[in-house]
């Protein structure tokens, strides 16, 4: 079993695969929640539920803690996966903002 955090999108976009591996978040996501309260935006555990959010937060959260993991790349376990992962997210969150489209956070168990 293999856990995994991934993008769900409130409507799907054409000729757009929003796949993330999320595998590597999902295994970080503890030290994601500290390093976020930490540097203060929106942790990843917020955008889990039934709210949809604006992508523009996403993009907030995901650019700071890539950013935090450059920079403390010890802050994590295998902080080039969590890193890849969260590229990944942006990407995704990217083409919602421009679809206008929100999303939220989804867990495979």
């Amino acid at each position: 079993m293999s856990l995994a955090h991934f993008v769900s999108l409130q409507k799907e976009i054409p000729n757009f695969d929003h796949f993330v591996n999320g595998k590597a978040i999902a295994h970080a996501s503890d030290k994601l929640d500290a390093i976020a309260k930490k540097i203060n935006v929106t942790s990843i555990m917020d955008f889990y539920g039934r709210k949809w959010h604006q992508a523009e937060t996403g993009i907030e959260t995901v650019n700071a803690l890539v950013k935090y993991l450059t920079e403390h790349p010890t802050s994590v376990n295998d902080v080039d996966e969590v890193i890849e992962d969260l590229k990944e997210w942006e990407q995704v969150l990217l083409r919602a903002k421009k679809e206008n489209i929100k999303w939220k956070m989804k867990i495979d168990y």
